[in-house]
């Protein structure tokens, strides 16, 4: 990942799923006009749209969906304030972002009772 996914689709953290679609199908088409007009041009270097395609594409695929978001958010916060040094406060920074928050719940409970 070399670029920020919301910067990519040019939202904020903040922006809903319609938000995040809509700037998706604004960046597509801006390339698509860029793609058109430089293949009409022989011998014009189009793999580098074609990239960026493809990193908008993933972008929104990950940002649409709540688990993958949530994930990329967590990783994305790691690497701007770095890893912590000590092993229980990085399971609970990233334990969100590998664990189901449904399944997690399960896990504390049984959790408890074997430390009885």
């Amino acid at each position: 990942m070399s670029q920020d996914f919301y910067e990519l689709l040019r939202v904020s953290q903040n922006a809903s799923t319609k938000e995040i679609r809509q700037a998706f199908r604004e960046r597509i088409a801006q390339l698509v006009r860029r793609l058109h007009s430089a293949q009409q041009h022989p011998g014009a270097d189009t793999s580098t749209l074609k990239a960026q395609q493809q990193n908008i594409h993933e972008a929104m695929q990950v940002l649409i969906d709540p688990q993958r978001r949530r994930s990329y958010n967590i990783f994305r916060q790691l690497s701007e304030q770095g890893m912590p040094d000590d092993l229980k406060k990085l399971w609970s920074v990233i334990k969100p972002a590998i664990v189901d928050p449904k399944v997690n719940s399960s896990i504390e409970v049984l959790s408890k009772f074997t430390k009885l």
